[in-house]
């Protein structure tokens, strides 16, 4: 089985994909800016300027091509409390490689507080289909501590790192420990046109080693609407509440 940790959309709103020898879905979403408004329309909690949640129904649309694997990445807030600063992303994939049909769901828990966006657990369902047939799973990942995603504010030059700790569990019966460092560095401020539109954005490259050698990744951010672009995806749509 072969996991994927969508590392910018990431960041920025961590992605679980997981699969079958084909995975492929997403968490994107988790990054843009704005008072995040409670369930009912009450404000209060604050997901900062560079996450785009705007209260429930806040939605992101990318499309994902990584090379092997192409479709649409859907990611709504469905839920905020505004006292505690508790969201719920809800994303979607549907998409294809080359012999196979991927679909998942992905339901994460994240928490804004006064220093930035975090992830705290996150559920996945997917079906693969290919000649053979059609598989099913689930993959649920926690974390022993909350992970920081993003802070409220960078700076061109900022750097931080991240230690994500926690287990995977998978339908199959596996238990998989988690132990990832991530290294963070806002590298520049750049113009970013994708299909949705044009944003000045942060430049971030994203370096996870999980142990089996190191991958940077890099995402642009715009203020105000989260991530807009990836190494592997485009923001086709955002819509606040």
């Amino acid at each position: 089985m072969r996991w994927f940790f969508l590392a910018a959309l990431l960041g920025l709103g961590c992605g679980d994909k997981g699969g079958d020898d084909t995975g492929a879905s997403g968490d994107a979403g988790g990054d843009g800016g704005g008072d995040a408004g409670g369930d009912g329309g009450a404000g209060g909690a604050t997901c900062g300027d560079l996450t785009g949640i705007d209260g429930v129904g806040t939605a992101w649309t990318y499309s994902f091509d990584d090379g092997n694997t192409s479709g649409t990445i859907h990611t709504e807030v469905t839920a905020l409390d505004a006292a505690t600063g508790d969201v719920v992303l809800v994303s979607t994939y549907e998409g294809s490689g080359s012999g196979y049909d991927y679909s998942s769901e992905s339901t994460g828990n994240y928490r804004c507080d006064a220093d930035g966006f975090w992830i705290l657990d996150q559920d996945t369902s997917y079906t693969v289909t290919t000649t053979s047939g059609t598989t099913e799973g689930w993959s649920t990942v926690t974390y022993d501590e909350p992970v920081l995603l993003v802070p409220n504010s960078v700076a061109v030059g900022d750097t931080w790192t991240t230690e994500a700790t926690g287990t995977v569990e998978t339908s199959t019966g596996q238990t998989i420990d988690l132990a990832t460092t991530t290294d963070y560095e806002v590298v520049a401020e750049e113009s970013v046109t994708v299909p949705a539109g044009t944003w000045d954005a942060y430049r971030i490259d994203i370096t996870a080693d999980a142990g089996t050698g190191a991958t940077t990744t890099t995402t642009w951010i715009a203020p105000g609407v989260g991530t807009v672009k990836t190494d592997s995806t485009e923001l086709t749509a955002y819509s606040s509440r």
